[in-house]
């Protein structure tokens, strides 16, 4: 347990000492991003009013693993929405919202699926008309 850190979680913040470090420090969604590993999905459908289902994203290859770190969903009608993995962790992301209320979340620390894992949103519409959905799913992916 140190200063600012009442969980007793590893602190990265305080103090930090690096020794022989040959080459630059990169925050992790930095480093994806540079060694071009980062991967980024979109959704845009519609849902009509009292229905649910699913939209599958991405299957994870063999030898990979992918890490998911942020989602953003929004909806003209009310709802809830879940991001998950078809093996483990099953849901990643979970939340009821409000017509025209978007949500932006990081996925701290990130959600990690295996090889044959498939990505998917599940979505459900509960207003009383077709609903407009948008989703934006982050994530990185490397080798196991």
């Amino acid at each position: 347990m140190g200063i600012g850190n009442p969980h007793g979680y590893p602190d990265f913040t305080w103090p930090m000492v690096w020794v022989l470090q040959d080459g630059e420090l990169w925050p992790i969604e930095q480093w994806v991003a540079k060694q071009g590993v980062e991967k980024h999905w979109t959704l845009d459908t519609t849902q009509a009013a009292g229905t649910e289902s699913y939209s599958n994203l991405y299957t994870v290859p063999a030898g990979k693993v992918l890490y998911v770190v942020s989602y953003m969903f929004s909806s003209t009608q009310e709802g809830a929405f879940q991001v998950e993995s078809t093996g483990v962790p099953g849901i990643m992301a979970f939340a009821y919202h409000l017509a025209r209320s978007p949500i932006f979340a990081d996925v701290r620390p990130p959600a990690v699926s295996g090889p044959a894992s498939v990505i998917r949103v599940w979505k459900r519409n509960t207003g009383a008309a077709l609903a407009s959905i948008a989703a934006v799913v982050r994530a990185f992916e490397l080798t196991s």
